[in-house]
């Protein structure tokens, strides 16, 4: 189940084409030390559900790359970011997007 996590961001309104490596080159390029990234897709097609995951080591790096990319304009979307906080969104639809990201 997804937790509230200071090194965990969760990342909206991405790109249908992206892929979990150009999603990783947006927060290496601006804060390196990205530990991990995710974006959820559907199991069997393959299609973005539009959002996904960016862990760092530190809440200081995670804290830098919300500053330095949130709004940044990729394609024709505007990506939006913030730390996994279960006690700011509902946690059913969290706690569902992490699960469907972990099993695919």
């Amino acid at each position: 189940m997804a937790q509230y996590s200071d090194t965990n961001l969760i990342v909206n309104y991405l790109p249908q084409d992206m892929t979990d490596e150009q999603l990783r080159q947006i927060f290496d390029s601006e804060v390196p030390g990205v530990k991990s990234v995710k974006i959820c897709r559907n199991n069997a097609t393959g299609y973005s559900y539009g959002y996904g995951f960016c862990e760092y080591d530190t809440q200081e790096l995670a804290n830098q790359a919300i500053a330095a990319v949130n709004r940044r304009q990729v394609g024709n979307k505007t990506l939006k970011w913030h730390l996994l906080d279960c006690a700011a969104i509902k946690l059913e639809i969290v706690s569902c997007a992490y699960r469907i990201c972990r099993l695919g």
